[in-house]
């Protein structure tokens, strides 16, 4: 399920914070806590602030590693 949400936000023409904490929430849960901090990562280099929820999310991956 998790690769399928994935085709459909790489096709997405914009990615608000909303997307892309929904991504980084939905690898956090399904054990892939790498990939959740390396979306992290391009989410913020693409010049998205993140948010509270967010940043719930990548501290539940990085509690996971």
């Amino acid at each position: 399920m998790i690769d399928q949400a994935r085709k459909t936000f790489d096709v997405m023409p914009e990615r608000d914070v909303f997307s892309w904490s929904t991504m980084i929430s939905g690898y956090a849960q399904t054990e892939q806590p790498k990939m959740a901090i390396e979306l992290f990562h391009k989410m913020v280099a693409s010049g998205i602030k993140p948010n509270e929820v967010t940043m719930v999310s990548v501290f539940s991956a990085i509690a996971t590693l």
